[in-house]
């Protein structure tokens, strides 16, 4: 009997739907069973098992892992090379290579690094800086690069640079360099050579958590192209924790000898666990020039995002009233060149509230009205979302227990919509502007809190 053959859009598609199936052990699973049914299921099933890709050398920082599972990790990496090399599929010119499937790579770094005076692990060091640039060198072409170290944000841990074998390093310099990145994440590293970002010549989305002490020192060449010099000009920039990053790339990414072009960044989000000020692009602290702090070299921006903004902390500085020591929304600033920005996304948290007390963050005086008045003007004519997630902890507080959240968010929620008239007067009678407000009280959330009219 002639079995009928599916035409490859329908075997294409059934494939992707099973490539989407949330549980990943099965979607592993199913898509290695349809691997094997034929050549047909064979190319689908490798583009949506491969198209991300985690090379994990070792155990986490923060877990005790045992010898055996140590190595298994090291074992699977050398596994993962020699299929990469032996594929079956470069004998036949129709079918593509596993290794061109990869388009996204995440490769976490082992704790092993951060321990290089240790015997003990200096042949595991050994095998991963041998297996690691073997597996770069077979992937030719990728969008995405995730590296990082399993760290913990709130102790500020990160790995050095220098730690890494020096076949590592380069290996990783030049694939970098030479592949189509556009989307690259770091987190953890201490002393990462920025030449390696300034040469990434398609870089458009750059994510850095807890990047320390960033270095700026190595050669800063731009890439040569026959149309002349060129740099990575971003599109997208989120930045965790790392203030010294942020600090070079307002000394590094303006003006005519940008070695990394923010000019036409749309969407910038600022999240970190320490004070506004410490934010070079958006305020002002006495040693940085104004020149580098001129947000209209941000002119094409849409999205800002501000995370842990400190809400509240301080008697002298309850609501927004902290806000309106930036530079961003200083009221003097030239209304003739409008910003672009489209959505202001804000986050505060207050962690030490006690009932009735936290009247005082939202009166008109504490930073609302001020801030009102810098939305509303002419200098933000596109702004037409405005986002405010507000944190209250009230976990010192015996008088309010953590089963009183619920109630309390929605008590304070409907507090809020009735006075956001008057905290924001201007944009709340705007037609075109969007508030939303959500509320987080001991953990419960209360959402969308909108303003409404007669």
């Amino acid at each position: 009997m002639i079995l009928p053959i599916l035409p490859q859009e329908l075997v294409d598609h059934i494939v992707d739907d099973i490539g989407h199936e949330e549980d990943n052990s099965q979607r592993i699973a199913a898509l290695s069973a349809c691997s094997l049914a034929s050549w047909s299921f064979l190319t689908p099933a490798r583009r949506n098992r491969f198209r991300f890709v985690s090379l994990v050398e070792g155990g986490g920082r923060h877990k005790f892992t045992r010898e055996q599972d140590d190595w298994k990790h090291i074992l699977r990496l050398e596994a993962f090379a020699k299929l990469l090399l032996r594929d079956p599929c470069k004998a036949y010119p129709n079918h593509t290579p596993l290794s061109q499937h990869i388009g996204s790579l995440a490769i976490e770094l082992s704790r092993y690094r951060a321990e290089p005076k240790l015997e003990e692990t200096a042949q595991k060091r050994a095998r991963l800086d041998s297996i690691l640039p073997r597996i770069l060198a077979l992937i030719p072409s990728i969008r995405l690069l995730r590296l990082f170290y399993d760290y913990d944000l709130w102790k500020n841990d990160s790995l050095q640079w220098a730690f890494l074998g020096d076949s590592m390093k380069k290996a990783l310099e030049d694939f970098c360099i030479s592949r189509p990145i556009e989307y690259l994440d770091l987190a953890a590293i201490r002393s990462f050579p920025m030449a390696i970002i300034t040469n990434c010549r398609h870089l458009k989305d750059l994510w850095a958590a807890n990047m320390v002490d960033p270095d700026w020192a190595s050669p800063l060449q731009t890439v040569s192209t026959d149309q002349g010099p060129f740099t990575p000009v971003l599109e997208n920039l989120h930045v965790i924790n790392s203030s010294d990053l942020v600090s070079g790339l307002a000394q590094y990414g303006v003006g005519p000898q940008a070695v990394i072009r923010l000019s036409f960044l749309r969407v910038l989000d600022m999240s970190s666990i320490r004070f506004a000020a410490e934010w070079t692009l958006i305020s002002t602290p006495n040693q940085i020039s104004p020149a580098q702090l001129d947000f209209g070299s941000l002119a094409n921006l849409q999205t800002l995002t501000i995370y842990r903004l400190s809400f509240g902390h301080t008697a002298s500085s309850p609501g927004l009233l902290s806000l309106t020591k930036w530079r961003f929304f200083d009221p003097k600033l030239n209304s003739k060149a409008p910003s672009s920005l489209e959505t202001l996304d804000i986050s505060g948290s207050w962690s030490n509230c006690t009932r009735r007390d936290e009247i005082k963050n939202f009166l008109p005086r504490s930073g609302w009205n001020a801030i009102d008045d810098v939305l509303s003007s002419g200098r933000f004519p596109r702004l037409c979302n405005i986002q405010l997630s507000l944190t209250l902890n009230y976990h010192n507080d015996p008088t309010v227990p953590d089963k009183m959240g619920p109630s309390l968010a929605k008590e304070l929620t409907q507090d809020i919509q009735e006075k956001l008239p008057q905290l924001f007067p201007s944009l709340s009678r705007s037609l075109s502007t969007k508030i939303g407000v959500n509320l987080d009280v001991n953990g419960y959330m209360s959402y969308d809190c909108q303003p409404t009219f007669d």
